[in-house]
């Protein structure tokens, strides 16, 4: 699990580098589409994976320590971080291609309403969905609903989704995007109680590779559908798990040296979410600002910068003591 989680953070880095950039959105349409069709889904599977994990009897996590756990992880970066790039954006805001509103009102409430167009911190929606999330997954364990068997598990995040198809769009609190994740979330927790059982599905060791193509071939294809929805994305989302799943079996299995290169950023994916807008905007007003270059080259410099920003953060908190804070290592996620 934490070589996937350190592919889907590769994927989030990837996505986010320049994409908001009309002429990047046009000539990689298809990629973006790619990545964005399965990325996501993939966390909140992940997510729930490492709560089923670390909670094996999961009625046990319904207390406030868990909660002010997840306070402290969660809430805290999303506020002290998304104050601080309301800030820079503010201050830059001439360097911006975006028209955003800057108020005392629309600070505090794109707390609440990360999707507002308003807000400047579109790309942390994840953290403040995922707290919401622990918060319902508690509930739904408090009432009974959410238990370890697995049919239950299957059949309950099929009402869920069934719930968000009925369910208006409500961005207050991110309430639609908690709804449609929700099942991720729980199918990471049924892949995690019966994971010997479905490694079927996505293991190389037998026919590992072709079922890699095959998952690809149909990640691609799908994004060629002309077919839209919330069940269309839900399948699309599944397609693109498995992908993810296979390859990283794959690469577990063959490729033991890409493996171990990747393994080296398993400890900072969350801080790389968290810290790599910092690396993407530096490198985008130098790129695209400044040097005006090929959009290619604003998408590679502002994928190595939003991973490579991160990185040093983590690099230089290590080694000087003064860095070295609790505080410190709460906001940034390390």
């Amino acid at each position: 699990m934490a070589l996937l989680s350190v592919w889907g953070i590769l994927l989030v880095v990837l996505g986010h580098s320049g994409f908001e950039e009309p002429i990047i959105q046009q000539k990689l349409s298809y990629l973006h589409s790619w990545i964005y069709s399965f990325h996501m889904p993939l966390f909140f599977l992940i997510s729930g994976f490492l709560f089923s994990l670390t909670n094996p009897v999961m009625k046990k996590a319904c207390t406030g320590k868990f909660i002010w756990k997840k306070t402290l992880r969660l809430i805290v970066p999303y506020v002290v971080l998304g104050s601080v790039i309301f800030a820079i954006k503010y201050a830059f805001a001439g360097l911006s291609h975006a028209d955003r509103v800057f108020s005392v009102g629309n600070f505090f409430k794109m707390f609440i309403i990360p999707s507002a167009d308003y807000s400047t911190i579109g790309h942390l929606w994840y953290v403040f969905t995922l707290y919401m999330i622990f918060l319902l997954v508690l509930g739904l364990i408090c009432i009974r609903l959410l238990s370890a068997d697995k049919v239950k598990l299957c059949l309950l995040a099929l009402s869920i989704w069934v719930v968000s198809y009925f369910m208006p769009a409500t961005r207050v609190f991110n309430l639609s995007a908690v709804i449609y994740y929700v099942p991720f979330f729980i199918l990471g927790i049924l892949l995690q109680r019966n994971e010997e059982k479905l490694k079927v599905v996505y293991s190389a060791t037998n026919w590992g590779g072709q079922k890699c193509i095959i998952y690809l071939a149909l990640t691609i294809g799908c994004i060629f559908l002309p077919l839209h929805g919330l069940y269309v994305n839900v399948i699309r989302a599944i397609i693109g798990i498995l992908f993810s799943l296979s390859l990283c079996d794959l690469i577990i299995q063959h490729l033991p040296r890409l493996e171990e290169w990747m393994m080296k950023f398993s400890n900072k994916t969350y801080t790389i979410y968290l810290l790599s807008w910092f690396g993407h905007y530096i490198a985008k007003v130098v790129l695209v600002n400044v040097l005006q270059m090929h959009y290619s080259v604003v998408v590679a410099g502002m994928f190595i910068g939003g991973l490579l920003f991160p990185l040093a953060v983590c690099w230089l908190v290590d080694r000087l003591p003064w860095l070295n804070k609790k505080g410190l290592r709460i906001i940034i996620g390390y």
